[in-house]
């Protein structure tokens, strides 16, 4: 017997859930998903630590009686995956909403290579309150040196500092009297772009050079709202912050929390 992975069994999961509603047989097709609307997103980027917001809200915001569920598959296409899958290269980020039942080509091919799944969190929370879902790395770098000694001896004594990489999903969702959930969703994905460099620098007093390291971060911000049906999805899409040939693509679906125990 051949155990599944831990990734593989997530995706199965997404897979029932996602495509619940396609009918049975239905053939994966590799054309562009259906658009139903293209909400309005807003987009920055630079080279700067990520400005993460808190985990947990801060209560100021009015909690209403029922529970949303948001389900996030994060995906990792190379370009010509992702072009056939957009209907164009893009170059920029974008965001669109289509039917669950269109998102089945995606979801093969997640399953065909399990590194292509980056994360599928499902996000509880009650109506009108923001939530966050975070996966960060914290890493140590040689920032800078203090020269300590006397006349007879001097040491640099390095100075170490810390910066953070991963990804941060915020949602919030409202019920409205369709049926629809009105979604507000951030998405803020932070990475290395290239390995940590190293430069030398020379302290006055020091016979030799210290090496100071450089971290070369990409935050990246998206942010947008969209009402979804049951039966809905927003896609959003947007360049991997640290391999240019790789398109990130996050599937969201929103619908009322199940009671505990139920299917």
């Amino acid at each position: 017997m051949h155990a599944c992975s831990p990734r593989r069994t997530v995706l199965a999961l997404a897979l029932f859930s996602l495509l619940a509603a396609c009918a049975a047989g239905r053939p994966l097709r590799s054309t562009p998903a259906e658009v139903l609307a293209r909400p309005a997103l807003e987009y920055s980027a630079g080279f700067r630590a990520p400005e993460l917001e808190p985990a947990v809200s801060d209560g100021a915001e009015a909690a209403g009686t029922r529970t949303a569920e948001v389900e996030v598959l994060l995906l990792a296409l190379d370009a010509a995956e992702s072009s056939a899958l957009e209907g164009e290269a893009s170059p920029g980020p974008r965001a669109w909403t289509t039917r669950r039942s269109e998102l089945a080509p995606y979801l093969a091919l997640a399953h065909a290579r399990d590194e292509r799944l980056l994360h599928a969190p499902h996000i509880l929370g009650a109506e009108g309150r923001r939530n966050t879902f975070a996966i960060l790395d914290q890493h140590a770098y040689v920032a800078d040196f203090e020269l300590r000694g006397d006349a007879k001896a001097m040491v640099a004594d390095p100075i170490v500092k810390t910066f953070t990489t991963g990804l941060q999903i915020q949602t919030r969702a409202v019920f409205a009297p369709d049926e629809r959930l009105a979604l507000e969703l951030t998405i803020r994905d932070c990475a290395l772009t290239t390995p940590l460099e190293s430069r030398d620098a020379h302290l006055p007093g020091l016979p030799t050079p210290v090496e100071l390291q450089i971290p070369s971060l990409c935050t990246q911000r998206l942010s947008t709202e969209a009402a979804l049906a049951p039966d809905e999805c927003l896609v959003l899409s947007w360049n991997d912050g640290q391999d240019l040939a790789v398109r990130r693509f996050a599937l969201v679906s929103a619908r009322p929390a199940r009671p505990l125990g139920t299917d």
